[in-house]
């Protein structure tokens, strides 16, 4: 059998994770998220879901990938996959949930 047989599998496994990441990522490219008037906005293809920025506990960025983690004070959890950023993301989604009546971005004077 010799080498290649124990390199296979392990090819193919990889293959299969690279593929399927590859796949998700097409599905979930067009989605966007925004903050609008104190509220977390998750435009996809389906429709519009929105979490008010007061229920937000706790934003992290995942180890993972790229994305952020959102801990509700309900106890849920929220993925926000494939940012750019997602550590500044983190941050300015905890400094909004902490004073959601001000916007993330000063208007220049």
């Amino acid at each position: 059998m010799g080498v290649w047989a124990y390199l296979i599998v392990p090819a193919a496994v990889t293959a299969v994770f690279v593929l399927e990441d590859f796949g998700r990522w097409r599905r979930l490219r067009d989605e966007s998220w925004r903050v609008e008037a104190g509220v977390l906005l998750h435009d996809t293809d389906e429709g519009c879901a929105q979490v008010p920025l007061s229920d937000i506990a706790r934003a992290r960025p995942s180890r993972l990938m790229s994305g952020v983690v959102l801990k509700l004070h309900s106890g849920k959890r929220i993925a926000m996959r494939y940012l750019d950023h997602a550590h500044h993301v983190a941050e300015a989604l905890n400094t909004a949930a902490r004073a959601p009546e001000k916007p993330l971005v000063q208007p220049p004077n």
